[in-house]
């Protein structure tokens, strides 16, 4: 028997009968190479009209995509037979087989584009019984060090740690996620969290059009200012920074910024000027 195949949520199986004096009405034709810019490749047409004519001789006629009659004789093809209903059960076991190899394929294909790589950045999303000794916490963006085929392929280094992970404890961080990662990672390095200015803090004012104060007005932008006070958001983070006023700048606006706008240059632990 020829094989089966699901085309548009049909079943056919191919036929044997190749000859065209053994095509008949109802089977259906399959084109898998161009002969007509009114039939469209992979798409089964059904055979209408079989027989004979003294001065062209044997026909075998489907309706084209323009619902005109096309005789096939003379063009390379397939011959299908359709597999029963939609509630044929012979159909019904090829479209389960055939949907398990999809989501077989698929899933291979799934394991691979989402694979980390040496230098990706992931999110921890769930811990082992060993995690919290190693000071690993769900949430947490590692960097992949080392990859492998193993059960537990990838090693990465964590805030604090460095140990190896299994694929499904981890997922790939969002461009946002690694950006805070980086942020929390720079201020870690002088023992703060992210963002964490401080009343005597240096920073550098950049202009914004759609946030500015005293000093943007002014035409100001890159300069250096000194924090005079911090305000503080309802979770107790900062949220706007006040700057102690230039001597050159003579706007009478304020001079609040806020965190997307001044940059540290020099935490006052640092200042050497005090």
């Amino acid at each position: 028997m020829g094989k089966l195949r699901e085309i548009n949520g049909e079943v056919y199986r191919e036929s044997d009968r190749k000859d065209v004096q053994n095509i008949k009405v109802g089977d259906y034709i399959l084109y898998e190479e161009d002969y007509s810019r009114y039939l469209t490749l992979i798409k089964p047409y059904e055979v209408v009209d079989v027989g004979y004519d003294t001065d062209s001789g044997l026909y075998v006629n489907i309706l084209d995509d323009d619902d005109d009659e096309y005789d096939v004789v003379g063009d390379e093809y397939v011959v299908l037979e359709k597999v029963g209903d939609a509630d044929d059960p012979d159909a019904i076991k090829f479209m389960i087989s055939s949907r398990k190899e999809q989501i077989t394929e698929l899933e291979k294909k799934l394991e691979e584009v989402s694979r980390l790589n040496v230098g990706d950045y992931a999110k921890v999303i769930e811990l082992t019984t060993s995690d919290p000794s190693c000071g690993v916490a769900v949430g947490d963006i590692v960097q992949v060090t080392h990859t492998d085929y193993s059960d537990v392929p990838y090693r990465c280094k964590g805030p604090k740690y460095e140990c190896w992970f299994i694929a499904e404890q981890l997922e790939r961080a969002t461009d946002e996620e690694v950006a805070a990662a980086e942020q929390e990672e720079k201020w870690a390095k002088i023992g703060r969290k992210a963002n964490e200015f401080k009343v005597g803090d240096i920073v550098r004012y950049e202009y914004n059009s759609k946030n500015n104060n005293a000093i943007g007005r002014s035409g100001f932008s890159g300069i250096l200012a000194e924090v005079h006070d911090i305000r503080l958001d309802y979770k107790c983070k900062t949220d706007l920074v006040h700057l102690v006023k230039p001597s050159f700048v003579d706007d009478v606006h304020d001079t609040w910024a806020k965190l997307g706008d001044v940059a540290l240059v020099v935490p006052v632990e640092n200042r050497i000027d005090r």
